[in-house]
């Protein structure tokens, strides 16, 4: 879930000219740290357990989609809002 809106934020916010631009970076950035990722689990999986791991992506899964239900119902309530004309 969370790469498919990540993907229709990027194509809804990023102008069509730089789209090609934009999503072969952000994915080249994720191939790439993506043997980093695995590096720094392994070694934690020693130091920790791996249930403690698990927990912990949990929670972290859990404040980020915590954030983004908080920054949907502001721009729910910024779009309802009358635009003021000076």
């Amino acid at each position: 879930m969370l790469n498919a809106a990540n993907s229709a934020r990027l194509q809804l916010t990023v102008p069509s000219e730089l789209r090609g631009r934009t999503f072969a970076t952000f994915f080249t950035t994720m191939n790439l740290t993506t043997p980093i990722s695995l590096a720094v689990t392994g070694t934690l999986a020693t130091l920790v357990s791996p249930v403690a791991i698990i927990a912990g992506s949990g929670l972290g899964l859990m404040a980020v989609g915590a954030a983004g239900f908080a920054a949907a119902l502001r721009q729910i309530r910024q779009e309802r809002e009358p635009t003021r004309v000076s």
